[in-house]
């Protein structure tokens, strides 16, 4: 019985720490798509300013 336990809790750490990790790689993927959207926008500012200039 004991035994049985365990596994199904080591199955359902794995569930877990699987999500968690696909949870915290969408979190990274958003921060660096952000940071790319602000460069973007930055760059675009300075072509702005330097027209402009």
């Amino acid at each position: 019985m004991m035994s049985l336990m365990s596994v199904s809790d080591r199955l359902a750490l794995q569930i877990i720490l699987r999500r968690k990790v696909s949870i915290m790689t969408m979190i990274i993927m958003k921060g660096t798509l952000m940071e790319v959207m602000v460069q973007e926008e930055d760059t675009m500012v300075d072509s702005k300013l330097e027209v402009a200039g």
